[in-house]
């Protein structure tokens, strides 16, 4: 096929332009198409007087002109397809009188075609390039990708890829989303843009394709959690009736629906979380039950919003809950208990009464184990640094119990300080550990709850020459501890098998939605330490303790899972020199 020469040069201005809101002066716009100054001229010229391109004599800039505006106006005022999502929109804007926008997929970015609603300032910051927003970071991104087929997402990953010049997002964590998306419904997006939630959905077209997305963005401070939970319910109904889809699912035993298990996570952010969803996929099937999940991007009230509406529209017959707050989850089970689901709280221990069961680790045993090698390392004796992690993290809470046990047995191991590290910071850590450095303090060994904070511990130590001569002790088992435990920075951390961890809570899980009394191998035990007399029904996952002497077990584990679950391959020592192309953040305590 012929391409006509000027037709293309035309186009690839326009997308310039486009790129560039502010505008372009000749010499830029020659530089930039690889033109000569005197066929740039020509080019600009013709566009200009045909209206498509605007000249500003005052700066001697060109900028998109009304022409491009108005052939944009009249197809989005026929195309059928966008009617529909312009009725949606129109309907959500006078029900809840909240800002709304509508997006097609342009490459790799959402492209926002309108519009209305947004005060003044947040319209400019989110539209100041012109080009509307990534697709792979946003909800109306999710939308309008989440029924697409595997092909086609890796496509558009390629291109995405390409187009951004760096990582934004792991490819199995951008697909989750989507998987997440199209099995909700809907997306919500705590995250796209700051002060709002954005609440997404897709508009399927005439063919039976995604045409558009209709996002609706409800302030965070202005809007209350029932107006929320009311919007996430009309958007989801109303998008269901647009689209031909039934608004709510029959009940476990009815048209031969399978048990259902909702599972609710704190974030996707690391690989653990990550396996969880491929064990769930790959064994759900084998327990009788179907699933869903949701990320809840570390936002508490998102995380307990969005299990009441899951409650209310896919009642389910078991949730799974990974609190984002030990502290603040007493709610969240209270609705579980209100709708006579069964709930397991996942990994982080809540002290909420409205607790089944309990699956995951034991932290107390995590903190014994790590503070014990410390002690042999040591002889007994020595100046000791705890970081605590989190201080409203329960987790950390037993660990430090954990620690002072042992310390009770080892008088001759010195506390020099606990220090609780909010948030589990990598920075904060590392910056204790260099004030204890600056004021001439004795470090002998530093015990961190998670590898995150001992990668900022070992950075302090470098930059004041001790890296390798303070005993380190980290927890997760991350891949960055395989690389430091190798070096002989990091000399120790504590793994849990997360695929072992994803095959006990779905058996639990579809134990208590099938209705036996019991799920296999459950034991009492009392994992919230800090509470004497309280008993909670568990099932604990065992910690492997690794050091140098099998710290390549630990790595080939991690091939074995990345290649089986996450899309990787190669070793730990290839994926440092190439820059670690799928790392995300490091795994955080109990996640």
């Amino acid at each position: 096929m012929k391409i006509v020469k000027s037709a293309q040069r035309s186009i690839e201005l326009l997308e310039l332009l486009a790129a560039y809101p502010d505008g372009l002066t000749l010499s830029e716009i020659a530089r930039k198409m690889g033109l000569a100054n005197s066929t740039a001229y020509e080019l600009v010229t013709t566009m200009t007087l045909s209206k498509y391109v605007k000249a500003d004599t005052a700066t001697k800039t060109y900028r998109l002109g009304s022409r491009v505006l108005s052939l944009a106006a009249r197809y989005l005022q026929d195309a059928p397809d966008f009617a529909r999502a312009r009725q949606l929109a129109d309907l959500l804007m006078r029900e809840f009188h909240m800002p709304v926008r509508i997006a097609v997929l342009s490459e790799d970015r959402a492209l926002v075609v309108r519009e209305h609603g947004f005060p003044a300032s947040v319209e400019r910051a989110v539209s100041a390039d012109g080009l509307g927003v990534p697709a792979d970071e946003s909800a109306l991104g999710h939308a309008l990708l989440c029924f697409s087929t595997e092909e086609e997402r890796k496509h558009f990953w390629h291109r995405r890829r390409q187009n951004a010049g760096a990582r934004h997002e792991r490819w199995a964590m951008f697909n989750r989303k989507l998987d997440e998306a199209a099995a909700l419904g809907l997306a919500f997006d705590a995250k796209e843009l700051p002060g709002f939630y954005c609440i997404a959905v897709p508009v399927v077209g005439s063919g039976g394709a995604v045409e558009a997305a209709v996002a609706v963005y409800a302030d965070k401070a202005g809007t209350s959690d029932s107006r929320l939970k009311q919007l996430l319910h009309r958007v989801f109904e109303l998008a269901a009736e647009l689209n031909g889809l039934p608004r709510s699912l029959p009940a476990s035993g009815e048209g031969g629906r399978d048990k259902m298990i909702y599972v609710s996570l704190p974030n996707l952010d690391s690989q653990k979380a990550l396996v969880y969803l491929d064990v769930l996929d790959a064994e759900a099937g084998r327990e009788g039950v179907q699933w869903l999940f949701s990320d809840c991007q570390d936002d508490v009230r998102k995380q307990q919003i969005l299990l009441e509406w899951v409650l209310d529209t896919f009642r389910p017959d078991c949730a799974v809950i990974n609190p984002v707050s030990a502290v603040h989850s007493d709610e969240v089970f209270r609705l579980c208990a209100g709708q006579r689901v069964p709930a397991i709280c996942f990994q982080r221990p809540s002290r909420s009464r409205y607790v089944d069961y309990y699956v995951g680790g034991d932290a107390y045993e995590q903190g014994v184990m790590q503070m014990e090698y410390v002690a042999r390392r040591l002889k007994g004796r020595g100046n000791v640094v705890i970081l605590e992690g989190d201080p409203y993290n329960e987790n950390a809470r037993n660990m430090v119990i954990g620690y002072h046990h042992v310390l009770k047995r080892h008088p001759g191991l010195h506390l020099l300080e606990s220090v609780p590290i909010p948030n589990w910071g990598r920075d904060e850590a590392g910056q204790t550990i260099a004030d204890l450095l600056e004021r001439g303090e004795r470090i002998d060994a530093v015990v961190a709850g998670t590898d995150r904070m001992a990668e900022g511990v070992i950075e302090a130590l470098r930059r004041y020459k001790r890296s390798g001569k303070v005993f380190v002790v980290g927890g997760d088992g991350d891949r960055s501890a395989v690389r430091l435990i190798r070096k002989r920075e990091q000399h120790a951390t504590v793994f849990q098998h997360p695929v072992e961890a994803a095959r006990s809570v779905l058996g639990a899980a579809a134990a208590l939605a099938h209705g036996r009394p019991h799920p296999r191998g459950m034991v009492r035990k009392n994992i919230v330490h800090d509470y004497p007399g309280k008993e909670v029904l568990a099932l604990t996952i065992p910690y492997s303790f690794v050091d140098a002497a099998n710290v390549d077990e630990l790595d080939r584990y991690w091939n074995a899972v990345g290649a089986a679950h996450l899309g990787e391959s190669g070793n730990d020592a290839d994926r440092e020199n190439a820059g670690d192309p799928y790392r995300t953040e490091p795994d955080r305590c109990g996640s």
